[in-house]
């Protein structure tokens, strides 16, 4: 038996710049827990029923004292996958003089917005943000990622220690 454990970003990665990007995130995660009117207002704007329509009660998660308690796998790369659409669309309404007319409700397509999107390269929470022009799929080397297995090696084991009703062996390290 063993552990499997994947973490997107690193804490205390620092990219030469001096910005703990991760960090910052991880701060602001835990800031966002810590705020009754912050967890109330997610709580209100999370989906309130499943894929079968089954009513949903998400403060059995939201309320759970690990719940944005740190970034943890995903949350890096949602954050920056936001930030990255936000940079291209901001980058698009500054090249278009229709945003200076208030009459028009569509200043760029979903066509544009990809293609600014993919064409973005920045520095995010889980590393520097690089996409393939051609897939629009996350260049693998801009990723901070860590992947750790531990595993049990019977043949390592000093002695056992009584955890509730099992027992877990000792392992060195």
């Amino acid at each position: 038996s063993g552990k499997l454990t994947a973490t997107g970003g690193m804490p205390g990665s620092d990219d030469g710049t001096g910005d703990h990007r991760y960090d910052r995130l991880a701060l602001a995660m835990r800031k966002l827990r810590e705020d009754e009117r912050d967890l109330e207002f997610l709580e209100a704007h999370l989906p309130r029923e499943d894929v079968e329509g089954k009513y949903v009660n998400h403060s059995q998660v939201t309320r759970e004292e690990e719940y944005l308690s740190k970034p943890r796998f995903v949350a890096p790369f949602l954050y920056d996958a936001a930030v990255g659409l936000g940079l291209a669309a901001c980058q698009l309404a500054s090249m278009s003089s229709s945003f200076d007319d208030a009459t028009t409700a569509n200043s760029f397509t979903g066509e544009e917005l990809y293609q600014a999107y993919v064409n973005t390269t920045f520095r995010g929470a889980s590393g520097l943000v690089d996409l393939d022009r051609i897939t629009g799929t996350r260049k693998p080397q801009s990723a901070f990622f860590s992947l750790t297995n531990f595993v049990i090696d019977e043949d390592d084991i000093d002695d056992a220690s009584q955890v509730g009703d099992q027992q877990l062996p000792q392992v060195r390290f």
